[in-house]
């Protein structure tokens, strides 16, 4: 699972990513436009033109589901054609190193938000179970990931990460599942009370909270932009978001799993995107008559 270092994002925002979604919004209007034209709106009953909304919204959903096996096609490109450095003798730019994520000091270690354990980075994911008549589903109710710092060492040197901005692939996941009528553990009580939200201990619906986390001394990837930043004595390298640059990715796994990951995403993605915007548009276009 990924999310956004700035907040969870299914694109990112950066420049390049916003045109490329104004891209896709003028090319919806230009289509929609064309549909309208060939399409007699006012013989449609109110029941027929909801239906026809309906077949809309699908279609636009469509296109960006395939926009988003794009990104991830983008993404693969960069990680497979992105040759690891070795920190000593890292250029500054595109980098992409591998090696142990450690703290910078013994306070910047953090406490992860439901297990409380140790860690240098989280993400975290809240869920709610709704329930509005036949229907049933877990709902997303709250999401976040860590913003602090931490070193990443291959042994042949150390470099600063800045988190923020950056897609977080993370492989294992805690779930804590907390039934309405049950107490959540301690730390969940904390985090709820530090969120100022509903959960925890006063909530109608069964709950999931769901982290995930960077250990001290983990293996971890890291695929961004290297630049030098001043220090009280000296200059020192950070890899952090760079407004030029579609990627910046921290993960957990290995290169090979992330490869493998976002290259059946992107073809899934990609195939489902396009089959349902062409199926969505040419629904609409027979229903309306």
């Amino acid at each position: 699972m990924s999310f956004t270092g700035s907040g969870s994002s299914f694109f990112g925002d950066n420049d390049i990513r916003n045109h490329e979604i104004g891209a896709i919004l003028v090319f919806v209007f230009l289509s929609l436009g064309a549909a309208m034209i060939i399409i007699d709106m006012s013989s449609l009953t109110n029941d027929e033109f909801e239906t026809l909304l309906a077949f809309v919204f699908l279609y636009v959903l469509s296109l960006f589901i395939a926009y988003a096996g794009f990104v991830k096609k983008r993404e693969l490109s960069y990680i497979a054609n992105t040759p690891t450095s070795k920190i000593r003798s890292m250029p500054m730019g595109m980098v992409e190193v591998k090696g142990q994520a450690l703290e910078g000091a013994p306070e910047f270690v953090l406490s992860a938000p439901f297990s409380g354990k140790d860690c240098l980075a989280y993400m975290y994911e809240v869920q709610e179970y709704e329930q509005r008549g036949k229907n049933s589903s877990w709902v997303t109710v709250d999401n976040g990931v860590s913003d602090q710092r931490f070193l990443v060492d291959d042994g042949t040197g150390e470099v600063v990460v800045d988190p923020r901005g950056a897609d977080f692939e993370f492989e294992d996941k805690k779930v804590y599942r907390v039934d309405s009528t049950e107490d959540a553990n301690k730390n969940i009580r904390e985090f709820v009370g530090d969120k100022g939200g509903p959960g925890g201990l006063i909530f109608e619906n069964d709950r999931k909270y769901i982290e995930w986390i960077i250990t001290p001394e983990e293996d971890v990837y890291v695929n961004g932009y290297a630049s030098k930043e001043k220090g009280e004595s000296s200059e020192y390298a950070v890899i952090k978001e760079d407004e030029n640059e579609t990627t910046f990715l921290i993960s957990d796994k290995s290169e090979k799993q992330l490869i493998r990951s976002k290259k059946w995403k992107s073809r899934i993605y990609t195939l489902l995107g396009i089959l349902g915007a062409i199926t969505m548009y040419g629904l609409s276009l027979v229903y309306a008559g």
